[in-house]
């Protein structure tokens, strides 16, 4: 905050994450496949079809979609020399492997390819039809065992309780009970 601190007096802005923007050859295209793998509506559409914005239905953030011209596709993995990915979107799946091989499968109808480097075990790294990279994950709730849980490199887990800072996680192999638990990317 450049120094200032808030007063209990003072006016903060409200801030509320609305749409993640994710760029295209061509917006409405890659719209109309997050929609059909996401089941989600779109919420405007513009006339040129260079602006989308997809709904979450559950009242989150949405998606949204913008042409953009010379778009490149980002690498991966990522390459030196080559368009590097800005972000990716993890999508969790609910249920076991089964159902992680169906969502797979799903979205490789719908125009996606699987990569060909797969990092880890429960996840799997998706191109959309854009080749934009994003992945599948076993959906587990965040709460594993009272601690926030997060991955910290491809192949191991971390660990960190409320109001530790990254750098001070618990790292596990995968395989054991904590690592198998807890699959998200």
């Amino acid at each position: 905050m450049n120094g200032k601190e808030w007063t209990e007096l003072e006016t903060r802005p409200g801030f509320n994450l609305a749409n993640t923007v994710i760029g295209a050859p061509f917006a409405r295209d890659l719209a109309r496949f997050y929609a059909e793998l996401l089941d989600w509506p779109v919420g405007v559409d513009g006339d040129d079809g260079d602006w989308i914005i997809l709904r979450n239905p559950d009242g989150g953030p949405g998606l949204s979609f913008q042409t953009e011209e010379g778009f490149k596709a980002p690498t991966w993995p990522p390459a030196s020399g080559h368009q590097q990915m800005m972000m990716h979107l993890d999508i969790g799946v609910a249920g076991g492997t089964g159902e992680l091989e169906a969502a797979v499968a799903r979205a490789v109808e719908l125009g996606a390819t699987s990569a060909l480097h797969q990092p880890q075990r429960h996840v799997r790294v998706m191109l959309d039809p854009a080749g934009h990279p994003f992945c599948f994950y076993r959906s587990v709730t965040d709460e594993v065992g009272g601690k926030l849980s997060e991955r910290v490199s491809g192949t191991k887990i971390g660990v960190r309780t409320r109001g530790q800072k990254r750098g001070q996680e618990t790292v596990t192999e995968p395989g054991t009970q904590q690592g198998e638990d807890d699959n998200r990317p």
